[in-house]
């Protein structure tokens, strides 16, 4: 069974705030405690939170849901928003130390016209 280990929660860490990029795929680092992570918003919107379920089940799924207080959308037209108000989207890649993944969850959008935003929400580690 996996399990989630916090290295940030309930955080918005804006990392993007500009006009929509040409390159979706230039890197953008932060630093958060003392490590630098370096990632792009390709990554940072690749897939919808609730596609999570099929990769990591519905129980770590639903314990984001309810760790980083988002709302359940009121319609099937609706999307999952994070603290930012903007979509939210889910992106894992292989630790350091290639033993486990690192989970990563943020919010990405179009903020006002041609102003495009991204925030770190939560990062975690998965454990098998």
């Amino acid at each position: 069974m996996q399990k989630l280990i916090p290295i940030a929660e309930k955080i918005c860490l804006e990392v993007f705030d500009d006009t929509e990029p040409d390159d979706w795929h230039a890197p953008i680092s932060f630093s958060l405690g003392n490590q630098e992570w370096v990632m792009s918003l390709a990554q940072l919107s690749a897939m919808p939170l609730v596609a999570i379920k099929e990769k990591l089940g519905e129980d770590i799924f639903h314990y984001i849901i309810e760790k980083q207080g988002y709302l359940h959308p009121k319609t099937e037209f609706q999307t999952y928003e994070g603290l930012s108000q903007l979509a939210l989207y889910y992106f894992t890649f292989r630790s350091k130390d290639k033993d486990n993944q690192i989970l990563i969850v943020s919010s990405c959008g179009e903020f006002q016209p041609m102003r495009w935003k991204a925030y770190i929400e939560g990062i975690w580690e998965i454990r098998t």
